[in-house]
């Protein structure tokens, strides 16, 4: 079973067994391990959190990791445009800005994102 299949068949076991949810937010992979047989392997010192986000009643807002703007890697352009060029600084705070949104982004997203595309750091088996 691929990563994204788990995922999948978690997600609607989730919806069909309160039992099964709630075994899923005490213990992740042990409850991932009993139903369907797949050993998540998490890169180390990372955890698996599930929150119950079902309620149609309400918004969640799930907060990402905050980015390392001293270990951001700009382009040339965006160099220049930070370092005041012939643009102003509202300019270059709007690119540090947008790059950081973009950091965010793939916060959010990396982790699955990754597993999808043979990231051998998420995998199962």
């Amino acid at each position: 079973m691929t990563i994204q299949q788990t995922l999948k068949e978690t997600i609607s076991e989730s919806w069909r067994s309160k039992y099964f949810l709630d075994s899923l937010q005490k213990n992740p992979e042990k409850a991932i391990k009993e139903k369907f047989g797949v050993h998540l392997r998490l890169p180390e010192n990372k955890t698996l959190i599930v929150n119950d986000q079902t309620n149609p009643k309400k918004y969640y807002l799930n907060l990402p990791i905050k980015p390392e703007l001293e270990e951001l890697d700009l382009t040339d352009e965006q160099l220049d445009i930070i370092s005041g060029g012939e643009i102003g600084f509202s300019i270059a705070a709007g690119v540090v800005a947008a790059v950081s949104l973009g950091l965010i982004g793939v916060a959010v997203g990396g982790a699955i994102a990754n597993s999808m595309h043979g990231d051998p750091s998420y995998n199962c088996n």
